[in-house]
């Protein structure tokens, strides 16, 4: 788990809005870092007056300054305060690894839709229900599917976007010590549904593991599914060590509700939203430039 970095957290948090005057046309699925619970961790989503209600969107937004999170819904957690387990099939007995991540060489990511407690904790490296970001902590209710009925829909399209890289997106609990944590609930973040949840600084140069994303989509955002997908692969490129970029084209464009359908992590130098970069420049790329393609072959590998 990455620790919150106190400097970047406003600006961060306050890039979770989705910018409302750019929407998205749905196709028909339509350095060493500290870190927090991801990000809109996508935090790479268009920044708003947070003053101002905006338009629905699918990032959550700027914590208060107490730090305090008023989480309501229906508790899910287990008895030993981790996330609740979602009942799918069994792990390998042998890997611990759940049935879809055997033989998958790198990095399991448990995208989870069943809710959970996460506690807060001073942590390195710890358990991925353990955050040390005060926002995160408390309970997040489930995905309510049964209203938005597109939970396939995303993990097939997030699917699509990571297919490049030697990591393995799954909705079963894996028995393994180390996994990246995606906790998807249907909440609204802080009484705002124009904000994703609690956002993070990059995990640079991904030094830390077990880290921890919340993605808040609350029905009255009323959300395309294809944004949804941006919001949690924009987070989950953060905890691996990508920046916000002013790229349209590129999951990790600040504006979420500018991104194009069909982005993708692109082969391509583009601008990092936020200079000073933070972590170390792109192979290839000028100074406060991301190829963010070529970030995640550094950390992940190709699959």
């Amino acid at each position: 788990m990455y620790r919150l970095r106190r400097a970047a957290a406003l600006p961060l948090l306050l890039a979770g809005c989705y910018s409302p005057n750019t929407p998205i046309v749905v196709d028909g699925a339509e350095s060493p870092t500290t870190g927090g619970v991801g990000t809109t961790g996508a935090d790479s989503t268009g920044a708003s007056d947070p003053s101002t209600t905006a338009p629905a969107s699918s990032e959550g937004g700027p914590g208060d300054s107490s730090g305090a999170s008023s989480i309501s819904g229906t508790e899910a957690s287990s008895s030993d305060g981790g996330p609740t387990d979602t009942g799918a099939a069994e792990s390998s007995s042998t890997t611990g690894e759940p049935a879809d991540c055997v033989g998958v060489a790198g990095r399991t990511v448990w995208i989870n839709f069943d809710g959970g407690t996460l506690e807060q904790g001073v942590v390195d490296n710890g358990p991925g229900w353990v955050t040390e970001n005060e926002l995160a902590a408390g309970d997040w209710p489930p995905y309510d599917d049964a209203a938005e009925g597109d939970a396939d829909e995303i993990m097939a399209l997030l699917h699509e976007q990571w297919n490049p890289f030697d990591i393995c997106l799954t909705r079963e609990q894996p028995e393994v010590a180390d996994f990246e944590l995606v906790l998807v609930s249907s909440t609204t973040f802080l009484n705002n549904p124009d904000y994703p949840g609690p956002g993070s600084a990059p995990d640079c140069g991904d030094i830390h593991v077990n880290n921890v994303i919340v993605r808040t989509m609350p029905p009255e955002a009323n959300l395309p599914t294809a944004t949804k997908v941006i919001s949690i692969s924009s987070a989950l490129g953060r905890s691996f060590g990508l920046e916000a970029v002013n790229a349209p084209e590129d999951l990790m464009n600040y504006a979420a509700g500018g991104t194009l359908n069909g982005a993708s992590f692109t082969d391509a130098c583009t601008p990092i939203y936020y200079p000073p970069q933070d972590c170390a420049e792109s192979p290839g790329c000028d100074t406060d430039e991301q190829n963010s393609y070529a970030v995640l072959m550094q950390v992940l590998g190709p699959a």
